[in-house]
This record gives structure tokens, C-alpha cells and sequence, in this order.
């Protein structure tokens, strides 16, 4: 999480899900308004406001940081919030140290039940009033943005339930993860096609695996089946070729100390895709994938 906020505030870029604030919040309706856009916005991933950063696009940024007789506690943010919001959105505030001032971080993360709306009149707010983030501005949702919102209800649930992808086969050079997949549905759904991308702290794409079934091997053939209103938790197959292991970093024991970011993408046979993501994901491996690294290791050495 630190060098994700790192990176975001020394190289991030103003967008649908990230903002800067020069100080805190003094005016209640700005926050409700920001707030409400941000959890609204149609990126899937978290999304982050960051008070203590002056930042002029295209021109200048600078770390100001934020006086501590101003820091206040999550709570009572979570407090209006919940007064003034419908529903009530997931975020977390959190007070972190950057190049000897303090910044403070809104974090909003799975906020899966847009449209969020005002609840009740507040100030020049009123009941019903949506905003939504599209770039770096926040502006009232309109006819289509609710068309998208409602397009956009979790029909098909993807969970990681471990963090660890790791080999499973020293001869095929396959590796698994396990899944949580739930079809939530009224209709049968047929999953034929799957990629797992993993990706580094800036959201950079590093290796890309091609899966290949579900708790057993089949190949690019392959077919996940789930009933309507069913859940299947397993191993996901997906290759992870010696190529692989020397791009990520693994030593010849096949570990790393770094983690990394996972995004699944599934497909299935109508075309309809489905996306989830995992944070601080970590890659193990064993056997004759790690061949190249070894390779790597005896010429270096």
C-alpha cells in the first residue's frame, strides 16, 4: 500500500479514480459532492483522494502536507457520511508520512451498489442529487450514466481466495489459484475463455497466463460450467512458462520478496466478460519451470 500511494502521489495522474486536495476539507458539501463522484466513478479497482498535494496539472505539484491540529478521525468522516449517503460507501482515512510531512488518504474500495446518492436535503444539496467522476472532474450523472449503473450489477462474483499463485506441475509448467466464482444469475453461464494478468505497483502489465481450466487441466479448450445461482470454489489453471519466472523476479528456489497486482479476466460463450482483481498477490514456483532462472543464475555467475 505505501509505494502504491507513493507511486500515485509522486507520478499519479488526476483521473476517475484519483484527486488531489491542497488541504482539508473545510466546506462539508465539497466532500459530500467528491465523495458521492468518487464512489460512483466506473473504474472497478480503488480509488484514492489525497489531502497535503497541490497539484496543477501539466504545470507543478507540491507536497504541502496537512497541519496535525487539522487530522481528524475516520469515524466521524464515516459518521456523516452515513447521515447524508445512500447507500453507504466503503472508504477508509488514513494518515501517512511522506518526505517529512503528513498527508491524509481517502481510500474507497468495493463499492459495488451505484447509483450512491445524496439521502436528504444538506445545504444547497438535495435528496435524490448523484454525481459522478468522469476523468478528473465530477459532474450530476445523467439518463445514461444510470443506464450504465444498473448494466453494470454484479451479476457474476469472482473472489480470490488466497493470494498465492503458485506452480503445480514441474511438467506442464502450469500454475493454480483458488477462486471463489458465483453465478448469481437466473441462467446457466459457460466461462471459455480466461486471462490472468499480473501486473506491478503502478498498475503496469508484467506477464500475461492463459488459463486453462478449473481444478483440472484441459487446455485452451477449456469450459467452466455453472448452474444459475451456484457457486464453484476450486483451483483456476493458468500457464506460468519459465519465460514467466525470470520476467517476476524469482530466485532459483523459485521466491520472491516482491508482490504483485492480479486481474482476471473471464469470458464466456455469449461474450459477456468478467473481471476481478486481487492486491499484494504473490508468485511461487518449483521444478523444471524454474530452468531459465538457473540458466540465468550459471551465466551471471
Amino acid at each position: 500500500m505505501e509505494e502504491l500511494l507513493s507511486q500515485l502521489i509522486l507520478n499519479g495522474v488526476e483521473s476517475e479514480y484519483l484527486d488531489f486536495k491542497a488541504e482539508q476539507y473545510s466546506d462539508k458539501v465539497s466532500l459530500l459532492k467528491d465523495f458521492i463522484a468518487m464512489a460512483n466513478s466506473h473504474y472497478s479497482g480503488d480509488k484514492y483522494i489525497i489531502i497535503g498535494v497541490k497539484d496543477t496539472p501539466g504545470l507543478s505539484r507540491e507536497v504541502v502536507g496537512i497541519p496535525p491540529t487539522e487530522i481528524k478521525d475516520c469515524a466521524e468522516y464515516q459518521q456523516f457520511i452515513f447521515e447524508n449517503v445512500d447507500p453507504y460507501i466503503n472508504f477508509n482515512f488514513l494518515i501517512i508520512d511522506f518526505n517529512q510531512v503528513k498527508l491524509g488518504v481517502f481510500q474507497f474500495y468495493n463499492n459495488t451498489k451505484q447509483p450512491y446518492m445524496m439521502k436528504k436535503d444538506y445545504r444547497n444539496l438535495h435528496s435524490g442529487h448523484c454525481f459522478i467522476r468522469k476523468g478528473s472532474i465530477n459532474t450530476l450523472a445523467v439518463r445514461s450514466d444510470f443506464d450504465l449503473f444498473y448494466s453494470n450489477r454484479e451479476e457474476f462474483k469472482i473472489t480470490f481466495l488466497d493470494p498465492l499463485l503458485s506452480s503445480i506441475n514441474d511438467r506442464d509448467g502450469n500454475a493454480s489459484i483458488k477462486l471463489s466464482l458465483r453465478n448469481l444469475t437466473s441462467l446457466p453461464i459457460l466461462i471459455d475463455y480466461g486471462k490472468l494478468f499480473i501486473k506491478d505497483s503502478t498498475g503496469s502489465v508484467l506477464t500475461e497466463h492463459q488459463v486453462y481450466g478449473f481444478d483440472h487441466y484441459e487446455g485452451v479448450d477449456f469450459q467452466i460450467e455453472l448452474a444459475r445461482f451456484s457457486e464453484k470454489t476450486g483451483f483456476l489453471i493458468v500457464d506460468l512458462g519459465s519465460t514467466n519466472c525470470v520476467t517476476l523476479g524469482l530466485n532459483e528456489n523459485g521466491y520472491t520478496n516482491e508482490t504483485f497486482n492480479f486481474e482476471l479476466l473471464l469470458e464466456d460463450t455469449l461474450g459477456n466478460k468478467y473481471r476481478a482483481e486481487l492486491n499484494d498477490g504473490q508468485v511461487w514456483a518449483r521444478g523444471n519451470v524454474l530452468h531459465k532462472v538457473h540458466l540465468k543464475r550459471r551465466i551471471r555467475n
